[in-house]
């Protein structure tokens, strides 16, 4: 749990730091295209690199990850 709200604030913070900075270099647009693009990059990672574990007993994810 704690590895999540590290990722979450570490998320927060990037996108509250770069925000201004890019508003003023790209503009409004060009800004959440970006930031769309990144949304959909790390929807195409999850999709493709983490493994599915829908049904599956702890000790089946396991085996997977050792594997």
């Amino acid at each position: 749990m704690s590895v999540s709200v590290f990722a979450l604030w570490l998320g927060n913070f990037t996108m509250s730091y770069t925000f201004p900075w890019l508003n003023k270099i790209f503009g409004m647009s060009k800004m959440f295209l970006f930031y769309a693009l990144l949304n959909v990059a790390g929807f195409i990672f999850v999709l493709l690199v983490l493994p599915e574990t829908k049904g599956k007993s702890l000790e089946q994810i396991e085996c997977e990850f050792i594997d």
